[in-house]
């Protein structure tokens, strides 16, 4: 059986339980609804500016493009964490995941199982989206593998803080408590990478951008869908906007999602040194694509130097600090290698009967 699979069960309940009632159509008939008045009042304000005919619809076009994403953006951001915050803590307050822990599924499974229910129903909800987009290739001004790349970031970008979700419900039992934890660092997450988002786009306008300006872009979905087109040199080799996003988002929700499972799995499967491994590989791409670029074109002192110096403390802090707060207060004798699967060998990290996968204390489950 594999765990991302449609044979999963936990992904076929899961799927049969959000599409059965009415809540999943009135959220389908609210995110539609929103794209098509935001749609509405661009073209409004859009057409009553128009002066040249002739190049009046492209820019509209991309407008629509611009504003239809954006929107859509937000919007993942805003309900996918409520999709997978309480996926696992509401199975043990309805008592329910002890039933799923005798059974043969992998834990693997289950986690999947949960997280791919939540991305299916967003890609749904994108999927609806599809003849609004349809409508900036009537207008033009927009190439057709833009809106390829747009839909392809906003897909990372529910993978991401789906993961973020579904880490936060593995760590709390209280369901209200996961979902409000998950929001809280959903939104702290979203405004900080805005934030790099501003400064690595605000020199773009004036001809003179700040090296390693596509990775602080490439972080928030707002910033890689509108600087899709855009492209940096790395080393000599031109690397575009877009597949920046995709390869860092993609890089921080696969982090997420292994200390979900290395919490349910701890510790007959102790992922610690996996998630220490990649993480020490996420800090060390996240320095390339934020100094590439200035140390191969020029390496000068001057204060874009210092900034970029505090940016990488900062990425490196960050991480680094999320990956030992869920694999254990320190690296310990395993080390940072120790990726072996098989039960723990200390004796006072064994815990005892139900406590095995509650996360009580005295488990020895960070």
């Amino acid at each position: 059986m594999t765990a991302f699979g449609w044979e999963n069960p936990v992904l076929s309940r899961e799927l049969r339980q959000r599409m059965r009632g009415s809540k999943a159509f009135w959220l389908l008939f609210a995110f539609v609804g929103i794209l098509a008045a935001i749609l509405g009042v661009t073209y409004y304000s859009t057409s009553s500016l128009q002066v040249n005919q002739s190049s009046g619809t492209s820019e509209m076009g991309r407008q629509f493009y611009i504003m239809l994403f954006m929107v859509q953006a937000g919007l993942v951001c805003l309900i996918t964490p409520a999709l997978t915050s309480g996926a696992l803590s509401l199975e043990r307050e309805n008592h329910t995941y002890e039933a799923m822990e005798v059974s043969l599924l992998p834990r693997r499974s289950i986690v999947a199982g949960k997280l791919a229910s939540a991305l299916s129903f967003v890609l749904f909800l994108l999927s609806a989206s599809l003849p609004l987009s349809a409508m900036t290739f009537l207008l033009g001004g927009v190439a057709p593998q833009e809106i390829a790349v747009a839909y392809l970031v906003l897909a990372v970008s529910a993978f991401v803080y789906g993961s973020l979700g579904l880490a936060f419900s593995s760590f709390v039992k209280s369901t209200v408590t996961s979902t409000l934890v998950s929001y809280f660092a959903a939104v702290a997450v979203f405004l900080l990478t805005g934030i790099l988002t501003v400064v690595g786009s605000n020199n773009l306008t004036s001809g003179t951008p700040i090296p390693g300006r596509a990775c602080l872009i490439a972080f928030n979905p707002m910033g890689a869908i509108g600087a899709a087109t855009m492209s940096e040199s790395y080393f000599g080799v031109l690397v575009p906007s877009w597949l920046t996003s995709l390869v860092m988002n993609g890089f921080l929700g696969t982090l997420f999602f292994l200390t979900a499972l290395h919490r349910l799995e701890y510790p007959k499967s102790d992922r610690s040194g996996l998630l220490r491994v990649l993480t020490a590989g996420f800090v060390a791409l996240t320095t390339l694509g934020l100094c590439g670029s200035f140390i191969a074109d020029h390496l000068t002192g001057s204060a874009k130097a210092g900034i970029l110096i505090l940016l990488v403390a900062l990425t490196c802090l960050g991480p680094t600090l999320a990956c030992l707060f869920a694999t254990g207060a320190s690296v310990g004798k395993a080390g940072w290698l120790s990726l072996k699967s098989g039960e723990a060998k200390s004796e006072r990290q064994q815990p005892t009967g139900h406590d095995l996968h509650t996360g009580s204390p005295g488990t020895g489950v960070a």
